[in-house]
């Protein structure tokens, strides 16, 4: 930032000092020890770039040192430093002034953008270019600093720090890039010759998927067959054990003669006299605790023990007679002979039977003479 104007109190040599710049050079001259360094050493106190102390710059014998400048932008920059004060001051016409105290090593940021001048940083080192000592050559030609310090700082003041930059970050691309290429044109040929042994599994694949289909379809139409002839088989299967069964019942049919059915009838008579017999002797052993009672009113009588004996085996024959009865009217209900005629020749033989049990009038049990009959129980 061009300055316009600058007043300097009690720096060094100048009490109250005021100089005006013009726009282009301006050169400060004078006799040795005049205090023209004084004017260059104010700015730069001003400016924040010096390092000289408080009693180097102090006028002897004053309290308080201060330095303003007048800028092309109408801003005033000053600074003041007393014991008890270390101010800054910005201010500009028709504006409110802005006080920076305490403000330390570090210029306020309001008073760097006013100035418009900022160190460059390179290599961790902040380099001033706007201030220079009497005795220090231009910053390319001071044997001070390296080439290659002045190479970096040159390309950082021409902007060609920006195309090293880009120029490095383009080369690592392109490295990045190449790689890259080489890496799929390596991946392609890869592929390639991944596609081509794939190309041929396809086929070998495809050729036997067809046969894969052609058996299938073969297979198919032969479990339809197979399903066909399961189900023939079942149905077959379901019709022989029809016909077994069938068989084993014709076998379980058995005729039966006129013979065994007229030998039948007699055991049938026979066992309708058991039945009575066993009635009788049911009802006799329902008397017979009565009779214990009454047996010393009963009067003994002389019995034929012979004619008992015969009399109970001719029962146990009956009863033998009565069980295989039983045994034939089982068998006679498995046979396919017309139940009802076989009923009516029964029940004619129980009439028969009946009509010579009334004709009887002597027990044969206990040769009493019997006043009356129960009824024979029919067996149908």
């Amino acid at each position: 930032m061009q300055v316009q104007r600058i007043h300097i109190k009690n720096f060094q040599r100048h009490a109250d000092l005021k100089l005006d710049f013009k726009s282009d050079i301006n050169v400060i001259t004078g006799l040795t020890d005049s205090g023209k360094s004084g004017v260059f050493r104010a700015m730069e106190w001003l400016f924040n770039f010096s390092n000289i102390s408080e009693s180097d710059y102090r006028k002897e014998g004053t309290k308080e040192t201060s330095v303003k400048v007048w800028l092309v932008n109408d801003f005033q920059v000053e600074r003041i430093r007393s014991n008890t004060i270390n101010r800054y001051i910005l201010s500009k016409e028709n504006c409110e002034d802005k006080i920076f105290d305490s403000f330390g090593k570090n210029t306020p940021e309001e008073i760097v953008e006013v100035f418009g001048i900022n160190t460059i940083n390179v290599d961790d080192e902040h380099i001033n270019l706007n201030f220079a000592s009497q005795d220090q050559l231009n910053f390319l030609l001071d044997s001070t600093y390296s080439d290659t310090f002045k190479a970096k700082l040159f390309n950082k003041l021409t902007g060609n720090e920006v195309l090293d930059k880009a120029f490095k970050e383009l080369n690592r691309e392109n490295l990045r890039f190449n790689r890259e290429i080489k890496e799929t044109e390596e991946n392609l040929v890869k592929q390639e010759e991944q596609l081509s042994e794939y190309s041929l599994s396809y086929k070998k694949l495809k050729k036997k998927l067809c046969l894969v289909t052609e058996q299938y379809e073969k297979i198919k139409e032969e479990m339809e067959i197979y399903e066909h002839l399961k189900n023939l088989s079942e149905k077959l299967k379901a019709n022989k054990e029809q016909n077994e069964f069938v068989n084993f019942k014709t076998s379980q049919i058995k005729t039966i003669s006129d013979k065994k059915i007229k030998e039948l009838k007699e055991q049938a008579e026979q066992l309708k006299q058991i039945q009575e017999l066993s009635y009788e002797l049911e009802a006799i052993n329902n008397n017979l605790e009565t009779v214990k009672k009454q047996k010393n009113n009963i009067k003994v009588v002389k019995f034929d023990e012979k004619q008992l004996i015969n009399k109970a085996e001719t029962l146990q024959k009956m009863k033998q007679l009565n069980e295989e009865l039983s045994l034939n009217i089982e068998q006679l209900q498995t046979t396919t002979i017309d139940k009802k005629v076989l009923k009516d020749r029964l029940n004619k033989s129980q009439e028969e039977l009946e009509k010579i049990w009334k004709e009887q009038k002597i027990c044969p049990l206990c040769q009493r003479k019997v006043k009356e009959r129960k009824k024979i129980k029919r067996i149908y």
